[in-house]
This record gives C-alpha cells, sequence and structure tokens, in this order.
C-alpha cells in the first residue's frame, strides 16, 4: 500500500470531508487508506453531531466505506484525559500499512489528483511535504443561520475564500492540512509527542513534528506545488484564552528549539527537558487545558 492518510477527531468537529473528497481519488483505491480516529467514544462522537442535526464520524465512514478503504477508530477515553492531537495520530500510526503517512485536518477539501501529485512529490523533492489551505469565511448558497447545509464543492467553496488568487508558497506556516513523510520517518522521530504539556486544540505540535522530521531528514519541508486544499466554512470551534495560551505556546517552542539546536528528532530524548518545564509552569498548563473544553 502506498498511502496512509490518518485524520483525528475529539468530539468537536462539525463535518468530515476529507472523508468524501479521498473517496474521489484518481488513484487505485487497494493502494491507499484513511484511518480516522475519535479519542472519545463512539457514543459520544455520534451525540455530539447529531445533536446538531449532523453525520456523526461513523454516519461518515459507513456511508463511504464501500467506495474506498476507510475506517473509524475509538480510543474511547473519558474526559479525564484531555483532547490530545498526538495521542490520536500515534494510535493510527500503529495500524498504518502505507509507505508514505499524511496527516491531515479532517475537514478539508481537496482535488481529485491530490494522492497522484503527493507521490510524485515524494519522489521527486525526497523531503517533507505539506499543503496551503484556503478558508472559506461563508458558507456557500445558504445564509449564516444554515451554515450546515452549505454546499461543500470544492470550486464553490474556493471560490467564497478571500485568497483564493494567493500563489501557493514555496513553505507554509500552518502544518495542520498536512505533514506527509515516509512511515520510516515518522517511526525514527517516534511519532508525536504526547506529553500534557501538548495538549488542548490550540498549540504547536503540527510544527514539532514538522521540524522534527526536518531534522531527521536533513531537508527542510515543502509545500505541495500547484496544489491547495479548501476548508468550507464553519462556526469557530475552539475557545481562545490568549494569555494563557501565549504563555503555553512559547514553553511548546523552547521545546522546539531545543529539538533544532541539539539536532535531535526524536522526542523521547527531550523528556528530561519537557518534564522539568511542566513542573515548573503546571499551573498554567493546566489552567489552559481546563478552559479549552472539547
Amino acid at each position: 500500500m502506498i498511502h496512509t492518510i490518518i485524520s483525528w477527531d475529539c468530539c468537536f468537529r462539525n463535518f468530515f470531508h476529507l472523508i468524501g473528497a479521498l473517496a474521489e481519488q484518481q488513484y487505485p483505491k487497494d493502494q491507499y487508506e484513511l484511518i480516522y480516529v475519535e479519542q472519545r467514544s463512539r457514543q459520544a462522537s455520534d451525540t455530539f453531531n447529531h445533536q446538531l442535526g449532523l453525520q456523526s464520524l461513523q454516519d461518515t465512514v459507513d456511508a463511504y466505506r464501500d467506495r474506498f478503504n476507510v475506517r473509524s477508530l475509538f480510543l474511547s477515553q473519558d474526559r479525564t484525559h484531555p483532547y490530545h492531537l498526538g495521542v490520536s495520530v500515534n494510535a493510527a500510526m500503529r495500524e498504518a500499512k502505507g509507505r508514505y503517512i499524511s496527516v491531515m485536518d479532517g475537514d478539508l477539501l481537496v482535488r481529485p489528483d491530490f494522492l497522484l501529485c503527493l507521490e510524485d512529490f515524494h519522489q521527486t523533492a525526497g523531503t517533507v511535504i505539506n499543503m496551503d489551505r484556503r478558508t472559506a469565511d461563508r458558507p456557500v448558497g445558504v445564509d449564516l443561520k444554515n451554515w450546515h447545509l452549505g454546499s461543500v464543492d470544492f470550486d464553490l467553496c474556493l471560490a467564497e475564500c478571500p485568497d483564493r488568487d494567493r500563489s501557493v508558497p514555496e513553505r507554509v506556516t500552518n502544518f495542520g492540512p498536512l505533514i506527509s513523510a515516509s512511515k520510516e520517518w515518522w517511526e525514527a522521530i517516534r511519532g508525536y509527542d504526547t506529553h500534557r504539556i501538548w495538549s488542548t486544540g490550540v498549540s504547536r505540535l503540527g510544527s514539532d513534528a514538522n521540524r522534527r522530521l526536518e531534522i531527521f531528514s536533513g531537508r527542510k519541508s515543502r509545500a505541495l506545488p500547484g496544489h491547495i486544499c479548501v476548508h468550507p466554512y464553519h462556526p469557530a470551534g475552539f475557545e481562545r484564552k490568549a494569555d494563557l495560551q501565549a504563555l503555553v505556546l512559547s514553553l511548546q517552542q523552547q521545546l522546539i528549539n531545543w529539538a533544532w539546536r541539539n539536532g535531535e528528532p526524536s522526542h523521547e530524548m527531550r523528556t528530561m527537558v519537557t518534564d522539568r518545564l511542566y513542573h515548573k509552569y503546571q499551573w498554567v498548563i493546566e489552567a489552559n487545558i481546563s478552559g479549552n473544553p472539547d
């Protein structure tokens, strides 16, 4: 198998557009898989979406499972475990079969030739690959009150993106849409750091994983040339407490900088540094976690 795509939820997503977009890929269906991980239980996931009148993760997976290799993985962690992207992604990586593993935000739209172009760029560039994202600032075909009924056609959503005509940069600063590298590279860096200091939905965890992949490979990451992904409109999600988050993000940046200075791709090798920062600033980190319900 060539590609494993991993996405995640923790009872906060309104949509799972990536599933539908990957079902339309111009690529051999037996050569890629999508593992979509929910940190909570299926019951919690169903309840969150159904109360909004939306399809849940499992509803969406069931609707597409005959189209391509897609499956859900429920970790069933209760709310004593804060939301943590790394916990979900690492669980999927342990089951990944693809030569390349791509971690992607779960409510994106991509064009049908995405996987073809991704594989080609892996073979020619030999580096970590990211993707440039455009975000629609209003729903398509409906008013804001009925945002959940808006169209998710790629081109129509792109037309609602203020930056739709911007050229694709060589490098990106947002690593949520895509971090793609060979399975061997992901294994070498030991996947995502799952320490509690990286909890909540606003963190530099993607930046950390991307940087450590760069350290291991010895090459800067690159944006997939000529390609963008589109984020259809939906209301804002995570609560943002700027005062707490600014400090926590600065602590996380210290860990990223430590890895870079020391040329160390494995997060396990900096555990002592991470623990020391956590214990020094535990009250701030825990206040930030408690202020970001999922």
